[in-house]
């Protein structure tokens, strides 16, 4: 038989012609490769070239039994059946295995080459990266044995045709038969590049079609690690099908395979090789100098994607190649568009990336796992976190409405008799004393503890005129400022015991009335729930800021025991009450909060160095996008909008409203903050969206899909869903930690506690928190990834950044078990972040912190439940809905996918997004 050079047809040694293409067979120049099999496929070899100039041409080889004749026993295992073929690589029988009762191909090397070291160490090589790859669509070597002193292989026996037969046989192959073959080839491909192994010998003789029609590719004999190919040693192989880089004996990469690879899927859809010549020098020029005849031209059959997916493996640089085998069945008919558009080195547009990804939910076992260990942690958690909430364990007995009716009843018996026309009140947490009393236990419970020094405050103000707090009118213990008569400030623990009070009499008018009779100090006692008779009257040392014209103080024990005293002070004019002053251990001489120590002082100053440097990027990556386009504009508006309104929420909470002019000012002052809130989103998402986009833009796609209003989406729901499994995890984390040694009961903010306004605030700063900090660790994780070029080392970089600027670690008593605990959770939200997306993360944040925030009582009937049922209500509602559409079985992702185009990060400029 003879080969045509021109399109590889095999004619009859007497034809003059081929009977394909007409080209004259007389004037082609004798053989430069034997065909040969090897390996259970067929393998051409190089022979010493010709004297004269020669095309690339294939001839057949005789039959013989070979070394071994059928029946032969080997190794006292296989049963000869016969001979396969031989090779450069030696020979390749048939046989039985008799220990497994099946049929197995047994490669041997040729006697020559067990004489040298060198063949036999790329034998013992073929056994070890072989072995390494376990893929349908490759060959399976089984084991390694020695026969009259010749080493083989077994491995596992492929009965069918060899591609090259085949394409000889019928020419090209049906468009639909090539796109199957070629994926195929792909994923075989791609299992062994996973592994490290290059095959270097990719050929339509090394693939094998079984007669199940599965694609088998064969003899890894030329395979090798990446880092072993280098200078003559990557010219093994056949020109026709090798590499630019491979023919001109540079080093050899897995892009070198993906080059081969495109030379097959050209041949499989047009039935002709891709490039032609007369001499590996001639092959090369053609390869770096020439285009093939384009696909569709001789398949118009072929779709277009084929044709650009087959010409980016052609290309004659290994970078401007795809990223890997995976990426080239993308860019396939059907495939990923969204990894496709990555593999050609584009960025997808937003639409795309909300196009892209699986239109189905959750599979339901997967999806009822996730809402059971929700609902299971509604009801669990509460129940173990009673042992440690300090709601539970301090008297927490009176309303809001009690505590105020109390407050103005001291205020009342302290002489403070000006009606009050309005009035603020809100329930606060005492931190320093309970950083104080887990230090100073003294062997006692915390119940006994906080029964008898409650860490939950609530603060009362009145007066005889209208609160107005400027700038942004929200009333605090210091604003307003306490210089209007008839003004007083009561602060009561959560079991109506007085703690401070201060009350503003007239500064100038000396005419005002004396109280009759004088308050008694042990009133003020009585007040504060201490016993006067164990306290002895010293030197007062406390002068506050309020006019007075008498001071007492008494100093006594510590409402606990133990050595520690406690000190109260009263200022008095004209007969009533304008101070009282309590000086407990972790308070200081002067009002205020203690001063923070040089590690809080240290971590407050990273923490503000990093939030004004990621401002500063924020703005200039925003600024460069802005200026070439780049930026999701439709995204970012949608995601600030949705800020302003949690804004709007937050300020209805907060806000004390009265009937005054200025309300109107400090309602615009609230929403200018919020307006401010929303730009700063609106410049991390328009920075960061871009280089997320082209870098992870699979963690954006049910993201994109509920900014465009998707928000019905099954994709989105169970990411919603997965989201508040994982916050629920952390928070089981959390709660296990404070069962550790030095462990303080803790709870949410006591603002909670006073009112549906607080708590519809704080569920709007949560939702915005998220936000916020969903864009911000973004931001810091792609920013150091630009630094660090690894994914894992700007994971673990960014994790520690984040944990030195969480403020529970800059208050830790225990950063032994802190620090390894936040960075783990810190790793395993960033790891998130790029593998299961921004929406889960920014829910899981959403459900930890709402989750975090119940304030948990030890009593089913305790007044403040009605927080616990709604927050719980909220968290089970989302869970449960989210459970039920990621079950829906209509895809609602929208348009069609081929309806969205790439944007190539060249055109960038052009006004790309």
């Amino acid at each position: 038989m003879v080969q045509c050079a021109a399109c590889g047809t095999q004619s009859s040694e007497n034809a003059v012609r081929c009977s394909r293409c007409g080209s004259d067979l007389g004037t082609q120049a004798a053989p430069q490769f034997t065909r040969t099999v090897d390996a259970g496929g067929t393998v051409a070899m190089p022979q010493k070239e010709p004297t004269r100039t020669s095309r690339l041409s294939v001839t057949s080889t005789s039959d013989d039994e070979g070394r071994f004749v059928p029946g032969t026993l080997v190794a006292g295992r296989y049963r000869v059946i016969g001979l396969l073929g031989r090779g450069g690589m030696g020979e390749v029988y048939r046989a039985t295995d008799l220990t497994l009762g099946q049929s197995v191909a047994l490669k041997f090397l040729p006697e020559e080459a067990t004489r040298d070291e060198r063949w036999l160490e790329r034998f013992h090589n073929e056994v070890r990266t072989a072995r390494q790859v376990t893929h349908p669509n490759v060959c399976r070597v089984y084991d390694i044995g020695e026969a009259d002193g010749l080493p083989f292989i077994s491995m596992e026996y492929v009965d069918g045709e060899d591609l090259a037969s085949l394409l000889q046989r019928i020419g090209r192959l049906p468009a639909s038969k090539a796109l199957e073959i070629t994926r195929k080839l792909c994923l075989g491909l791609a299992a062994a590049h996973d592994r490290g192994i290059i095959h270097r010998d990719l050929k339509p003789h090394n693939i094998m079609l079984n007669k199940r029609g599965d694609v088998v590719i064969m003899d890894f004999g030329l395979a090798a690690i990446a880092d072993r190919l280098e200078g003559a040693e990557a010219r093994s192989g056949t020109a026709a099908y090798m590499a630019p880089e491979q023919l001109r004996g540079d080093s050899v990469t897995a892009a070198s395979d993906l080059y081969s690879l495109g030379l097959i899927a050209y041949e499989l859809f047009t039935g002709r090789r891709a490039f032609e010549g007369e001499s590996i020098m001639d092959l090369l020029h053609a390869q770096e100098s020439t285009a093939p005849v384009p696909i569709t031209s001789a398949a118009p059959d072929v779709d277009s994607s084929v044709e650009q997916a087959v010409l980016r493996c052609l290309d004659p640089d290994p970078r401007m190649r795809p990223a890997g085998a995976r990426s080239v069945v993308a860019a396939l008919p059907g495939g990923d568009p969204l990894a496709a558009a990555l593999a050609a080195g584009e960025t997808p547009s937003p639409e795309l990336v909300a196009a892209s990804g699986r239109v189905t939910g959750m599979r339901t076992r997967y999806a009822v796992a996730c809402l059971v260990l929700v609902l299971a942690g509604l009801f669990v958690i509460p129940y173990i976190w009673s042992a440690q909430s300090v709601f539970a364990l301090a008297p927490m007995d009176y309303p809001p409405d009690v505590l105020k009716q109390k407050a103005r009843d001291i205020a009342s018996s302290f002489g403070v008799k000006t009606p009050a026309l309005d009035w603020a009140g809100r329930f606060q947490g005492n931190s320093e004393a309970m950083q104080y009393l887990g230090k100073h236990r003294n062997g006692k419970s915390w119940p006994e503890l906080l029964r008898a020094v409650s860490p939950i405050e609530f603060w009362y103000r009145q007066s005889a005129q209208y609160l107005i707090a400027a700038p942004d009118g929200i009333v605090s213990a210091g604003r307003p400022a306490p210089d209007s008569p008839g003004m007083a400030y009561v602060v009561v623990d959560s079991a109506g015991r007085l703690r401070r009070f201060q009350a503003v009499t007239s500064r100038f008018d000396e005419s005002l009335p004396e109280v009759t009779p004088a308050v008694d100090p042990s009133a003020v006692f009585a007040a504060a729930g201490l016993d006067m008779a164990k306290f002895t009257e010293k030197a007062p040392s406390y002068a506050p800021a309020l006019p007075y014209d008498t001071r007492r103080a008494w100093t006594g024990p510590f409402p606990t025991g133990g050595s520690d005293t406690i000190t109260l002070e009263i200022a008095m004019r004209r007969g009533a009450v304008t101070s009282v002053f309590i000086r407990w251990p972790w308070t200081s001489t002067k009002e205020g909060q203690a001063p923070q120590d040089l590690r809080q002082m240290g971590f407050t100053l990273f923490y503000f160095a990093m939030c004004g440097v990621g401002l500063f990027c924020a703005a200039f990556f925003a600024r460069r996008n802005l200026r070439s386009g780049r930026g999701d504009r439709k995204g970012a508006t949608r995601i600030a909008i949705a800020a302003l309104v949690l804004s709007a929420f937050e300020t209805a909470g907060w806000i004390h409203i009265a009937p005054v002019f200025d309300m109107a000012g400090f309602v615009l002052l609230r929403l200018a903050a919020g307006l401010l809130f929303a730009a700063i989103l609106w410049l991390l998402y328009i920075a960061l969206e871009p280089s997320i986009r082209s870098r992870w833009p699979q963690s954006l796609v049910t993201w994109s899909r509920l900014t465009g209003g998707n928000w019905r989406d099954p994709g989105v729901a169970s990411h919603v869903l997965l989201g508040s499994a994982l916050g629920v995890v952390w928070l089981c984390l959390f709660v296990a930690r404070n069962f550790t040694d030095g462990w303080l009961p803790g709870g949410p903010p006591a603002h909670l506690l006073s009112g549906v306004r607080e708590v519809v605030a704080r569920v709007a700063v949560r939702a915005s928190t998220a936000l916020l900090w969903g864009a911000a660790l973004f931001f810091l994780l792609c920013g150091v990834r630009a630094l660090v070029r690894k994914d894992w080392i700007a994971i673990g970089v960014s994790a520690l950044l984040m944990t030195f600027v969480e403020g529970s670690v800059r208050n830790s008593q225990n950063l032994a078990l802190d620090v390894p605990l936040y960075v783990s959770l810190y790793v395993a939200f960033m790891f998130m972040l790029i593998r299961a997306g921004q929406l889960p993360a920014i829910v899981a944040i959403l459900v930890l912190n709402t989750f975090g925030d119940m304030p948990i009582s030890g009593s089913f009937n305790a007044w403040f439940n009605w927080i616990l049922a709604l927050q719980m209500t909220l968290i089970a509602g989302l869970a449960i809905y989210a459970f039920v559409r990621s079950q829906a079985s209509v895809p609602s992702v929208g348009p069609r996918l081929s309806s969205f185009r790439h944007t190539p990060r060249a055109a960038a400029a052009s006004g790309s997004r």
